[in-house]
């Protein structure tokens, strides 16, 4: 929607408002591109005139030795104004849904894929890139257009406290747990304090509202304990015959059980993990009373997002092989995942390049040994980790890793000596690694 001056003065409160229509809200100087409205937060207020300048049609501010004449709209507190101004294009809108999704992994590709689908029906909207914070989700928000049907965003935390905050602005119909891992284990302390924080999801959703689970996780049945108080139906997704919505099987093919009868739909891509996030979809659809079966073929359309798990085919030096993007983040489990999905292929041969898990603090070693120990058990032609040279004697116990502290051109055209015809490549770990450097290097060589 766009910000005007008339819209900002009835959600601020503010009179005398210089006039302007901007397209969208950004509170990051070096993304101006023209027709934005720059909000300045913390000492986002020292480039309030590069925002200016780089043509920002005005900006709000909270400190008035930053006053622009005609350019600058003076508040009280410039994070609560950013989150009165999603707030209140989210009342203005009038959503029929409001879905949040939390958890350790997947969050990205539930809410896009969720989104997709619904789009073949509906008027649906999902906040972009990972905008989950107190101040990406009031900009994500701002971004919804009149007519919107239903809205799917996603809530991140790294720190207590963040989940349950973000779930109150956003007071959510729906809500999704993803999934209960490891990530960021070194900022909670233990997996139970990571759960608790996943599980205030609650703290914020509607009475009555609909909560969507891991049904295989240790914490399921603290999830509906902590449920009941606030009304909510539960719908518990996963492999085991006490899911509401039941796995059966998963290849190109999903078998599901659900209350509705069992379904059977087709998907272009391997993994157990996205068979238990399009069962997750499915389970949404029918929170939303709307008909499951009205949606099924269009899931076979959906494809991975970068970074998280696509595949593509690259040739180098006359050998054509697939590579497994899956390095955008990592927790254990979703290490697990993505070596589990990798032993399926059937491959001329299989490289892992692994890239060290961070944030897990005191369990560093602990988790990394249990990667290595299943890396040792499987079929795999080549192993290279990427990482901290202390975690070394850990992946390299058996003397089949080889390791580097960093990966760059030299790292690569190692990996590239291992690529035959028909190889497969997996590239997997923590976003600050850097893994998608191979990609990279991969896509030049080819121009």
């Amino acid at each position: 929607m766009k910000i005007t001056s008339e819209l900002l003065s009835a959600f601020l409160g503010i009179s005398s408002l210089p006039n302007f229509s901007a397209n969208r809200i950004s509170i990051d100087s070096r993304n101006i591109t023209g027709s934005e409205l720059f909000v300045a937060i913390n000492k986002g207020h020292e480039f309030v005139k590069h925002a200016i300048d780089s043509g920002a049609i005005a900006a709000i501010i909270d400190d008035k030795k930053f006053e622009i004449p005609d350019k600058t709209i003076l508040v009280d507190n410039t994070t609560e104004a950013l989150k009165l101004i999603g707030q209140s294009v989210k009342n203005k809108i009038g959503l029929k849904k409001l879905i949040a999704i939390t958890g350790s992994a997947g969050k990205t590709t539930t809410k896009s894929w969720l989104n997709t689908i619904l789009k073949h029906r509906f008027s649906s909207f999902s906040g972009v890139g990972n905008y989950n914070t107190i101040y990406g989700l009031p900009i994500a928000l701002s971004l919804l257009e009149e007519g919107t049907e239903f809205g799917i965003f996603e809530i991140g935390s790294n720190h207590s406290g963040e989940i349950s905050e973000l779930s109150k602005y956003l007071n959510p119909d729906i809500g999704i747990i993803t999934n209960i891992y490891e990530s960021h284990i070194g900022n909670f302390g233990d997996k139970a304090s990571i759960a608790r924080e996943k599980i205030s999801i609650i703290d914020g959703m509607k009475d009555g509202g609909v909560l969507i689970f891991d049904g295989d996780s240790e914490f399921a049945d603290e999830i509906k304990f902590s449920a009941s108080p606030k009304n909510l139906k539960t719908f518990s997704v996963g492999f085991s015959r006490n899911c509401d919505f039941e796995i059966l099987s998963w290849d190109r093919i999903i078998e599901l059980k659900t209350p509705a009868g069992n379904l059977e739909y087709e998907v272009s891509f391997l993994g157990k993990h996205f068979a238990y996030i399009t069962a997750s979809i499915c389970a949404t659809i029918y929170a939303m009373d709307l008909d499951i079966n009205e949606f099924l073929p269009f899931f076979k359309e959906l494809s991975q997002i970068e970074g998280r798990g696509n595949i593509k085919n690259y040739e180098f030096q006359g050998k054509i092989f697939e590579v497994i993007n899956d390095a955008y983040n990592a927790s254990p489990a979703a290490m697990f995942a993505s070596l589990e999905t990798l032993q399926t292929y059937h491959a001329a041969s299989k490289i892992a390049v692994i890239g060290q898990m961070k944030e897990l603090g005191k369990y560093e070693q602990y988790y990394h040994k249990l990667i290595a120990d299943k890396l040792n058990s499987m079929n795999i032609d080549k192993v290279f980790f990427i990482g901290d040279e202390s975690l070394w004697p850990i992946m390299n116990k058996e003397g089949n890793v080889a390791c580097f502290e960093e990966i760059n051109n030299f790292v690569i055209e190692k990996i590239l000596t291992m690529v035959q015809n028909n190889s497969v490549v997996l590239l997997k770990g923590s976003h600050s690694v850097g893994l998608e450097k191979f990609i990279k290097y991969l896509e030049c060589s080819t121009v």
